[in-house]
């Protein structure tokens, strides 16, 4: 496949989910405040197991692929090497998982994102600290060959920052991940280094941008502008996508 067509292809679906979820912005904001609702009843039992960012990423994950399946744009696909949604279309396998960051990890949101091996198709050498390190244990094929048509993986990420102690929605953005057929175009550009050699970070702030197609890799959904000032510093970044990614 040519990869001109293939980053085109990874921005068309980009674009339908972005459209959607910030059509939906509203409802999906509400919908993660439901729990605060009955946060008397919950809080004090997630505080005693130290706050597991799981159980909230779990709750998040209701809210927001109740929306994403309601738009079903796909066959859902049983693969047990994926992500945790994963849809079918004429052209393409896709693959959705959502990531829920505390704002007292605020830098394990700003400019990068963790990704799961199951999750991504792309291997490649990146540096770290002057040292060159490779990464193979991505899982995904580049393409899946189906009766002959050959569709490609196409991977993206919801990363929702939310405040440690009020729980209030400070950011949420899309991002694609390059297929792993780029490589020769993004290199290790893709690549920050994980908390194994075995695991991988996304860096959003160096593949911000396609690099072949037109448009950006990472578009913000929605950003609380009320946040205070030295958050906004720290999110610099996500303020810069979201003032000027409706400039181009």
């Amino acid at each position: 496949m040519d990869e001109k067509i293939l980053e085109e292809l990874e921005s068309k679906y980009l674009k339908k989910y972005y459209h959607f979820l910030k059509f939906s912005e509203e409802d999906i904001l509400r919908g993660l405040n439901t729990k605060n609702k009955i946060k008397a009843y919950w809080a004090d039992k997630w505080n005693v197991k130290d706050k597991n960012i799981s159980e909230v990423n779990i709750g998040a994950e209701r809210i927001i692929y109740s929306f994403i399946n309601s738009k079903l744009i796909g066959e859902p696909n049983s693969c047990p090497v994926g992500s945790d949604l994963m849809f079918e279309t004429h052209d393409a396998f896709i693959h959705i998982d959502l990531k829920t960051v505390q704002s007292n990890n605020i830098n394990d949101f700003r400019e990068s994102i963790f990704v799961g091996n199951n999750q991504i198709s792309y291997n490649g050498t990146y540096i770290i600290n002057g040292i060159k390190r490779d990464f193979s244990h991505a899982k995904l094929p580049h393409f899946y060959d189906v009766n002959g048509v050959q569709k490609p993986c196409l991977t993206y990420f919801i990363s929702i920052l939310h405040d440690e102690i009020t729980f209030e929605t400070l950011c949420i953005y899309i991002a694609s991940f390059p297929n792993g057929y780029l490589k020769n175009i993004y290199h290790g550009d893709v690549f920050k280094a994980g908390k194994n050699q075995d695991k991988v970070r996304f860096d959003i702030k160096k593949c911000r941008d396609f690099k072949i197609a037109n448009g950006r890799r990472v578009l913000i959904i929605y950003l609380n502008k009320n946040m205070n000032d030295a958050r906004k510093k720290k999110l610099e970044f996500m303020f810069d996508c979201y003032n000027t990614q409706n400039a181009i």
